[in-house]
């Protein structure tokens, strides 16, 4: 798994948004999330279902997730 390698990378920061092209499961934006709690996601994924089955994760992250439904 790569999202300790991403994380080490990112270095999410409270105050900066980030954008996540592969929304999928929304497993890398709840590491981010989690990893800097004044941060932003914007994610965006091809897929209707994935971007419906992550509205849960946003309503965990009121304002802080955004999902957007394209490629």
């Amino acid at each position: 798994m790569l999202l300790p390698e991403v994380l080490h990378a990112l270095q999410p920061r409270d105050g900066e948004t980030y954008i996540d092209g592969t929304f999928g499961a929304g497993g890398y934006c709840a590491a981010i999330l989690a990893a800097a709690p004044g941060c932003c996601v914007l994610a965006i994924d091809r897929d209707p279902e994935a971007i419906a089955a992550g509205k849960p994760l946003a309503e965990q992250y009121p304002g802080r997730l955004i999902l957007r439904q394209g490629p």
